[in-house]
């Protein structure tokens, strides 16, 4: 991953750099649709997932191919009848595995919305604390960042339970071909 440092450090600041140019250029409107937490959260969470993705891409699936291409290759010379049972069940599997990753990418995609929402209430609030104070609305204040922060946990523990679920369907699948 080291070896892929500068490259991932060039596409992040290129696609901030891209991001910055295509926001400064849109219309008030859509800027102030985004929320300032929503711009930050993308310009500094999103931006470094994506890069980690990339990277982490770009080196498995070399590794991955060598991985597959050689184990392929030892279950034909260990047992030839077993590895195209296997080439039949892998296909079954993949649907299930879809269908998750799925449901995992929603609510992400949904609980990412949210940290943005959060970030933009509190960086409203924190600019405004002078007008929260003089209105005493520190408790209201209080229960939207309460209520906004059990949003992400819970979304957070539904993207955990998924994909517990489906560890421990692969983990099964995986034990019943092994007694096969």
């Amino acid at each position: 991953r080291s070896t892929l440092f500068p490259y991932t450090t060039l596409f992040r600041s290129e696609l901030q750099d891209r991001m910055f140019a295509r926001l400064m250029r849109s219309d008030l409107a859509e800027f102030h649709a985004s929320g300032t937490g929503g711009l930050v959260s993308r310009f500094t969470y999103d931006v470094q997932t994506l890069s980690t993705a990339v990277s982490t891409a770009i080196i498995g699936a070399g590794k991955d191919f060598l991985t597959v291409v050689a184990l392929v290759g030892f279950m034909f010379v260990n047992d030839w009848q077993l590895a195209l049972i296997a080439f039949v069940a892998f296909p079954a599997t993949a649907f299930p595995m879809v269908q998750y990753g799925r449901k995992v990418r929603g609510l992400s995609k949904r609980m990412q919305s949210q940290i943005g929402l959060m970030t933009s209430n509190l960086s409203q609030v924190f600019q405004g604390i002078r007008h929260v104070k003089a209105y005493n609305a520190e408790q209201r204040e209080t229960e939207q960042a309460t209520t906004e922060a059990g949003e992400i946990a819970r979304k957070q523990g539904r993207v955990k339970q998924l994909t517990r679920k489906l560890a421990v369907k692969q983990n099964k699948e995986n034990q019943a071909a092994e007694n096969k």
